[in-house]
């Protein structure tokens, strides 16, 4: 069954009928970015993978070059695993994937790590030969959140629905909490109720990882 998500201005809309404000519409897209700031280290990862019988849009690696240009919508601190294919040619069943850890700029590198390259780069150690050129790097990363504006109105939202209804309650608490006459006592009640939602949320998303773990198999048919 397909999931209907809801777009930023209906979560907006939504805010205002339950808590009604003569805050402006541009503020309260920045508040929408705020929240999804906020709530990002609890969303679900996703992947930089083409599945695709051609190489276009993957990461190889290259003889003699360690620096990489990141995807665009991935941070270097928001991966969460980094594997390199065995193998030169497009994902199979078959593939069998290396796993790389992380290393900080005063770390020593040593075994496969990869680090950051700054400016939107990667870099892998040790630096490929010409037995590893054309194997393709895989991530598990966290989306950085996309900056909504006045008019992304009808911009449907990417997130689990749990994580709609987390951002409309997160929202009117935000609402009640400002302008020239602040209602503290309902953004409190909104944050406590936001606090219960995300506490539910999480358990929710923890369970859904742990149905997939138990779904994988092992790095080598690169699901994980």
């Amino acid at each position: 069954m397909s999931i209907t998500h809801l777009t930023v201005g209906n979560i907006i809309s939504y805010a205002d009928e339950i808590y009604p404000n003569n805050i402006s519409s541009a503020t309260k897209y920045l508040m929408v970015n705020d929240i999804l700031k906020d709530i990002k280290p609890f969303t679900m990862t996703t992947e930089f993978s083409p599945l695709s019988t051609t190489l276009t849009g993957c990461i190889t690696l290259t003889s003699g070059v360690s620096s990489y240009s990141l995807p665009n919508n991935v941070s270097i601190q928001d991966i969460r695993k980094f594997l390199v294919n065995q193998s030169t040619g497009a994902y199979t069943s078959t593939c069998n994937g290396t796993s790389y850890s992380y290393k900080g700029l005063n770390d020593d590198y040593e075994g496969n790590c990869y680090y950051d390259g700054l400016n939107g780069y990667f870099g892998v150690f040790p630096t490929p030969t010409s037995d590893e050129t054309g194997h393709i790097v895989k991530l598990r990363y966290q989306i950085a959140p996309t900056v909504y504006t006045t008019s992304d109105s009808t911009t449907y939202l990417t997130l689990d629905p749990d994580y709609e209804e987390l951002l409309k309650i997160k929202l009117i608490s935000k609402i009640a909490k400002s302008g020239d006459y602040p209602d503290i006592d309902m953004a409190n009640n909104w944050e406590y109720e936001s606090i219960e939602k995300q506490k539910t949320v999480k358990l929710r998303n923890k369970q859904k990882q742990q149905k997939q773990r138990g779904d994988r198999i092992s790095y080598k048919d690169w699901t994980w």
